[in-house]
């Protein structure tokens, strides 16, 4: 092959090279813009929801003059993937709640995860012994009692294969934050963050 030939396939691969790496660059647009999008109709939804719905945890002595929820800014690095250690064995614990007597739930497993930099983890729990992919985790952090409601917050999530989506962006206040008629399940203290998780739901005042 001669030196002009050479030059060509090199300009060739290069400019493959560039075009794929644009591509991948727009995919990756595309998918956080939509992303973004989804997180916007959620909370929308969810406003909706506690303004008009016949069972939103406000009262309807507040719902006149409800304005929305308060959220933190969305990012991407609060929605991470946890390994799921099942729990070898069957257990079934009384989680405390803020009114009325405890509540049953399985000890279903133990959610694997990282942080900025740390490696975190958190317990996962069966609301119903029936469905073993529906997840519950109740947990606090740093935010709890200053940004975000003191009593912790929850994600709803389910198991897919040993893989778990925490997407600390839906962490959502107890109904109790909102009504006192509500008995809401409490965060163990094995489910307490060391880190701030500013993602998700802020205190409602």
């Amino acid at each position: 092959m001669d030196i002009n030939n050479r030059r060509n396939s090199s300009f060739i691969i290069a400019g493959v090279a560039v075009l794929f790496a644009i591509i991948l660059l727009f995919q990756w647009f595309l998918n956080d813009d939509s992303y973004l999008i989804e997180e916007k109709r959620y909370r929308e939804q969810r406003d909706l929801f506690f303004k008009g719905e016949i069972d939103s945890p406000l009262p309807d002595s507040l719902r006149r003059d409800f304005k929305g929820l308060s959220w933190f800014d969305v990012d991407k690095k609060y929605r991470v993937v946890a390994r799921f250690e099942k729990n070898p064995k069957f257990e079934q614990v009384k989680m405390p709640r803020s009114a009325a007597g405890p509540e049953s739930y399985i000890r279903a497993g133990f959610l694997h995860f990282q942080m900025d930099g740390q490696d975190l983890l958190l317990t996962a729990y069966n609301p119903n012994p029936k469905d073993s992919k529906t997840l519950f985790v109740p947990f606090r952090d740093a935010t709890s009692g200053k940004s975000t409601y003191g009593g912790g917050r929850y994600i709803d999530t389910r198991l897919s294969g040993d893989q778990v989506i925490l997407d600390f962006n839906r962490a959502y206040n107890p109904y109790c934050v909102f009504n006192y008629e509500y008995a809401c399940p409490i965060p163990p203290p094995e489910n307490t963050l060391d880190i701030a998780i500013e993602a998700g739901e802020k205190d409602w005042k």
